[in-house]
């Protein structure tokens, strides 16, 4: 006491001292904390800089791009990998929307997308899936939106004179066949010099089909405008519908002209489908101008064709003579060998297998009079016109020439594959 009056300071004791120490540590340990705390809410200055952030990703499995799609993703199992509800890339295709993820990227340079543009553009193109179809002139494989392909298959197959009804009859079918064989994802091919994967060619081996570059010249020929307008108002009338039976989309075969009759699938290719039985198609003789034809051929070029013997050329022998019952040729018999009538049509490139024949022996000729055009099996192109010149609509035109068929949604109902 006698120190403080005095203005001595007091000696600090142990105790005093530690507890200082301890003060001034918690005040240092507050201190810090407030720091972090304030840091942790301020955003990160490395992102204010311009410099690039490099992010790893985990590593893909192997997979190949989505432009080029690969076993694994045509398999059934790949459709819990990839979000597929729709119709195309179950099948091994890819939607036009699915090619711009992080998965990969188009591949097409932007010429290619301004073609793309002026002739899709109002087709809904990322809802769809993309048919690759191999243009065999130019040995490219070309990608179309399936409506797209629809529309430019249409123009190709059908007179622009058609009438609507018959148009989007001829749409349904198109429709429905590229539908049923991107579902089974064998029928995907490879095009050899490019390693690119198609689904169909754009000959009648598959569906003769406009190229884009067709398609545009056809659109900038503003004499087409009323066509093109009423080929597109069937498009959208039809959009994703196809033609099923028993929940399968449809073998939906056609043909141009018939002979009076449709022809029953299994006399044409030996086996039988429920919904190609041989119908009466009354319309095409007085409207097809394709419903009679000649062929002349000599008796030299007759056997050389069909691989058979000249040694008594000039003793011709046409018997054993059997028709179907669309009174067609079902097979007979030429010098004693027996041929079957798609045979002979295909090998001697006849129209129809329902012909005649008149032969002269003197000048060595025989000359095949056909009636009709086509195999006949399934919807006569002509007689889908006739039935609509009638009044007939296009519901009425399918389920007359496909028996037992109703109209289904695509998406709706490939979703449950």
């Amino acid at each position: 006491m006698d120190r403080l009056k005095n203005g001595h300071s007091k000696p600090i004791t142990k105790i005093s001292r530690r507890s200082m120490m301890s003060i001034l540590l918690v005040l240092c340990s507050v201190l810090v904390a407030s720091m972090l705390i304030v840091r942790s809410t301020e955003p990160s200055k490395q992102l204010d800089t311009d410099r690039a952030v490099t992010v790893e990703m985990p590593a893909l499995a192997q997979h190949s791009t989505l432009n080029e799609p690969s076993s694994e993703q045509s398999s059934t199992s790949s459709r819990d990998k990839y979000d597929i509800w729709n119709y195309g890339m179950a099948m091994g295709l890819q939607h036009e929307q699915d090619q711009t993820t992080s998965f990969g990227s188009k591949n097409t340079s932007s010429s290619d997308n301004e073609e793309s543009k002026e002739i899709v553009g109002n087709q809904n193109d990322e809802d769809q899936p993309v048919i690759t179809v191999l243009l065999t002139d130019k040995q490219i494989v070309e990608r179309v939106p399936l409506e797209q392909y629809v529309l430019q298959v249409t123009l190709a197959e059908v007179p622009n004179s058609f009438e609507t009804e018959a148009i989007k009859a001829q749409m349904l079918a198109v429709r429905t066949y590229i539908v049923r064989r991107m579902m089974n994802s064998s029928n995907m091919e490879q095009h050899e010099p490019s390693g690119e994967q198609y689904i169909v060619t754009d000959t009648q081996q598959h569906q003769v089909y406009w190229s884009n570059e067709r398609m545009l010249s056809y659109q900038e020929d503003k004499s087409n405008k009323k066509t093109l307008e009423k080929f597109e108002h069937a498009l959208e009338e039809t959009k994703d519908q196809i033609l099923v039976y028993k929940q399968e989309p449809i073998e939906a075969v056609f043909f141009s002209t018939s002979n009076g009759y449709t022809e029953a699938a299994e006399d044409y290719w030996g086996y039988d489908i429920e919904y190609l039985q041989s119908v009466e198609s009354k319309w095409d003789q007085s409207i097809s101008p394709s419903y009679e034809q000649e062929v002349a051929l000599s008796y030299e070029q007759l056997y050389q064709l069909l691989g058979l013997s000249e040694n008594n050329n000039d003793k011709l022998n046409i018997s054993d003579v059997v028709h179907t019952d669309s009174k067609r040729i079902a097979n007979l018999s030429i010098n004693g060998q027996t041929f079957e009538g798609k045979q002979l049509r295909e090998l001697l490139g006849l129209a129809s297998t329902h012909f005649t024949w008149t032969k002269d022996n003197k000048a060595q000729t025989i000359t095949f009079t056909t009636y009709g055009y086509g195999h006949g099996v399934g919807m006569s192109q002509w007689g889908a016109n006739g039935m609509a010149q009638e009044g007939y609509l296009a519901k009425d035109i399918v389920t007359y020439y496909y028996k037992g068929v109703h109209i289904e949604q695509a998406s709706k109902l490939v979703k449950n594959y």
